[in-house]
């Protein structure tokens, strides 16, 4: 599980096969949790620079295909002052209509 809210440099892109649980993201500006309930045949795709999570649900299990547009890149930031500058964090804010 990756219950500490942390943000990726590139989207991060999940086909789920089986098995549930539940991805948390948060709602910029007022930072409130979205809980996304996932499920087999569900695609996610949570962009870069996103603080998110992931929880697995009652049952316990779940089995997702990770997917990438480019090289991959696996490395979680938890969320920091250091990851509040990130440029990639910048910029999904500024896609959204949120900072300068």
């Amino acid at each position: 599980m990756f219950v500490c809210r942390h943000m990726h440099e590139d989207e991060e892109i999940r086909y789920i096969l089986g098995g549930s649980g539940f991805f948390d993201v948060r709602e910029s500006p007022s930072d409130a949790w979205v809980r996304l309930a996932v499920e087999p045949g569900d695609l996610l795709v949570i962009p870069e620079g996103i603080y998110h999570r992931f929880t697995l649900d009652e049952a316990n299990n779940i089995k997702a295909l990770r997917l990438f547009k480019d090289e991959p890149k696996w490395i979680p930031y938890n969320r920091s002052t250091e990851t509040e500058v990130n440029s990639h964090r910048i910029g999904y804010l500024k896609s959204i209509g949120v900072g300068a």
